[in-house]
């Protein structure tokens, strides 16, 4: 039996959308740094004054050409991590933990950026899945406490003020 996962993953490459994630939620764990943001905030630049571009994240409908369930991951490795071979097998690590746990989640139209930690190096693979899977796990928890209706939070702030 084998299963067949709906998520079409994406990768982020404009710094635009990389700088639309800059204030999401995120989760740090030992090898890596993980960003998760809403798939539909885009940064948009114009001229300003004088001649300074301003910038302003706006929320944007979903591009017809997109696919309805696909995620977008950025990955980001620092030159203090190391030279480019190391680099890039950091990146290719790291890119290969979060294609094995993201199908598993259900969390579309969702962007992540994952930013490499020294530790992603030298960690145990089946280490770095483990906390891959906890680490988005944390955030989908985070978000969905975040997007509770005004009702709900009522409602949890009169349950805690009942156990007090």
């Amino acid at each position: 039996m084998s299963l067949e996962y709906c998520v079409k993953i994406e990768s982020l490459k404009k710094r635009s959308d990389f700088l639309a994630l800059r204030r999401a939620p995120s989760i740090s764990k030992r090898g890596f740094k993980l960003v998760r943001g809403d798939g539909r905030l885009r940064v948009k630049s114009h001229g300003g004054r004088s001649g300074l571009p301003r910038q302003e994240v706006s929320l944007m409908e979903q591009d017809p050409s997109s696919e309805e369930n696909s995620v977008r991951v950025g990955y980001t490795v620092t030159k203090k991590l190391g030279n480019a071979v190391r680099r890039n097998r950091i990146k290719r690590r790291l890119k290969s933990a979060i294609i094995s746990v993201l199908p598993l989640q259900d969390d579309k139209n969702s962007d992540y950026v994952v930013i490499a930690h020294r530790g992603a190096y030298d960690m145990p693979f089946a280490e770095l899945i483990k906390e891959m899977a906890q680490a988005l796990t944390e955030l989908q928890l985070a978000a969905i406490k975040h997007d509770r209706t005004p009702e709900e939070k009522a409602r949890g702030a009169k349950a805690k003020g009942t156990k007090s």
